[in-house]
């Protein structure tokens, strides 16, 4: 049973926790270097927490806790057989930027667990659920600034999950009194503070939502079955009856593809495509990533969730074309298309403007070809 937070009211759910929860939590000291990220500022030091939650759920047996379901590869070295009419290859580069956790300007990285029903039929079927984890320690709003109901504050109830400060939502108007639309249904857990504690003191935790579990309530035993969530990873689940884990992805994988060139994560090389004499707006970046056969799909739905905003969602779609396919998340006036080459998972991405043709995106990744290390060195310090 949870005991909510506020009032010692006792609710019952379909799926309890089981007896025995560890509500303890360790402590490890962090460093975090952002030097990629925020012009070599070293930022202060960060303790933070581990948490270790209690499975729970039927067949635990056929479903042992997981956070990937399928070897990784990459990112592996590439080169282009022909460039696309009007484009030049402008540069080739290797990603070292760390990640950015929490900016109130830019956003932050969330590392992302997808899970997927058994009968799972692919991006454009809208079963699936995201589990973000998140660190508010530089927002001015701090980790409240990670929910969906930030600016209502009212909308969500208090509740511990595993020994931790938790809230959940339902839908609620995001902006009190306007004709914004509305929120998704979430549970959010605190992962750095104790339940004596409040929700928010701690600046970790993750957040459950998405469209296969459309209420806190449906919610509720996936963010139970959470086993271990540690800062800056993303959580270890024992997916409850019926869900699987698509894939699991780490900060370098679900780190925003959009923004400035020259901050490129970690373990991602990368070709920029521009006309001659065309400006940054015009440029098309080919990126290679880390990751496996599901990883391109999962990014799909784990950009695509972070992008979306109140009455403007990131539109996903697959596409087939030239013996190739890949999906596209349309956001913002930006286009991603995420694809497989052999086993590895690559993005390109620019404007809307510049990749809307599929005859244009199939031929692209028709050309890319895997190299070796050499080659790649080649085209990244050419002579």
């Amino acid at each position: 049973m949870w005991n909510e937070g506020t009032g010692g009211v006792t609710v019952a759910w379909e799926v309890m926790i089981t007896a025995g929860v560890s509500d303890q939590v360790q402590a490890e000291v962090m460093m975090n270097r952002r030097a990629g990220r925020l012009g070599g500022t070293v930022l202060p030091l960060v303790v933070s927490s581990v948490l270790a939650f209690a499975g729970c759920g039927k067949g635990e047996d056929a479903r042992p806790a997981t956070t990937q379901s399928a070897a990784q590869v990459g990112p592996v070295p590439f080169a282009l057989a022909t460039t696309p009419d009007g484009y030049v290859v402008r540069d080739a580069l290797d990603g070292g930027a760390e990640p950015l956790w929490s900016s109130d300007s830019l956003g932050g990285v969330h590392p992302t667990v997808i899970l997927v029903p058994g009968d799972w039929r692919g991006t454009e079927d809208a079963r699936w659920v995201v589990i973000e984890s998140y660190d508010g320690s530089d927002n001015e709003g701090g980790a409240r600034q990670e929910l969906p109901t930030y600016l209502n504050i009212g909308a969500e109830r208090h509740l511990t999950i595993g020994g931790h400060p938790a809230v959940m939502a339902n839908q609620a108007q995001q902006f009190p009194g306007s004709d914004q639309a509305m929120t998704h249904a979430y549970v959010a857990v605190d992962t750095n503070a104790s339940a004596r504690g409040t929700f928010g003191s701690g600046a970790t935790g993750f957040v459950v939502s998405g469209p296969g579990a459309t209420t806190a309530a449906a919610l509720m035993p996936i963010a139970s079955a959470v086993t271990t969530a540690m800062p800056h990873k993303p959580v270890v689940i024992t997916p409850p009856e019926r869900w699987r884990v698509l894939a699991s992805l780490d900060a370098e994988q679900v780190d925003p593809f959009l923004g400035d060139i020259r901050l490129v994560p970690r373990a991602r090389r990368v070709l920029v495509l521009a006309p001659p004499s065309g400006k940054a707006d015009d440029e098309v970046t080919l990126t290679a990533l880390r990751g496996s056969d599901e990883t391109a799909q999962a990014l799909a739905i784990a950009v695509g969730w972070h992008a979306r905003v109140p009455g403007e969602p990131a539109t996903i779609a697959d596409h087939e074309q030239g013996g190739r396919r890949w999906t596209t998340i349309l956001s913002g006036g930006n286009r991603i298309a995420l694809t497989t080459i052999g086993a590895a998972p690559f993005a390109v991405t620019g404007s809307a403007t510049r990749i809307q043709d599929d005859a244009w995106i199939a031929a692209l990744l028709t050309s890319v070809q895997i190299t070796d290390e050499h080659s790649w060195t080649a085209l990244t310090n050419p002579k």
